[in-house]
């Protein structure tokens, strides 16, 4: 099942209503494996499909919140920053967010944030709980937050990522800036 919550208003927010703060600094390096964020671990290809850990999804959460947007005639978006400390900012947040199951404020500088938790069950995978998070943004409809962060008339540039405590336990985090 998964839930989703909005930290902002209509308007955008300033990002400081009530989110916990994620671990800092956002500890960046690579390994054989690929990008390591501190203690959160190293960032998994989304192919891959982890029970547990993150999951670098940033490029198709992107991709699937512009086919959202390209229904209505707006302009895509764009991925904020994809240096290594701003994905482990990001993912630092959906690290604490999936330990909270809720919005955090990690100090990546976002002006509004969208959140999807939940569980992917023993048939789930990372990509199909990646689909599910911007479809429910966008089935709230005008009078949603969630909807009025994703389709903003003026293109932004936005951040997007997963982290999971299980298979039965984890979040998807939307920043946008």
């Amino acid at each position: 099942m998964l839930a989703c919550s909005s930290s902002s208003d209509a308007a955008g927010g300033n990002g400081a209503d009530g989110g916990v703060d994620a671990a800092a600094p956002f500890d960046a390096s690579y390994d054989g494996a690929g990008l390591v964020c501190g203690d959160a671990g190293t960032l998994a290809p989304m192919s891959a499909d982890p029970d547990s850990g993150p999951v670098d999804v940033a490029s198709y959460c992107l991709t699937l919140i512009n086919g959202y947007r390209a229904q209505q005639g707006l302009a895509p978006y764009w991925l904020k920053d994809t240096s290594a400390s701003a994905m482990c900012c990001a993912t630092a947040e959906a690290a604490q967010a999936a330990t909270t199951k809720g919005h955090v404020n990690g100090g990546c500088g976002w002006t509004s944030q969208g959140f999807c938790g939940g569980g992917r069950n023993p048939d789930g995978t990372v990509k199909a709980s990646m689909d599910w998070c911007p479809k429910l943004f966008f089935q709230e409809g005008p009078t949603g937050g969630h909807y009025q962060a994703m389709m903003r008339p003026e293109p932004r540039g936005i951040m997007c990522s997963f982290y999971a405590l299980s298979r039965d336990q984890h979040a998807i985090v939307v920043d946008y800036y």
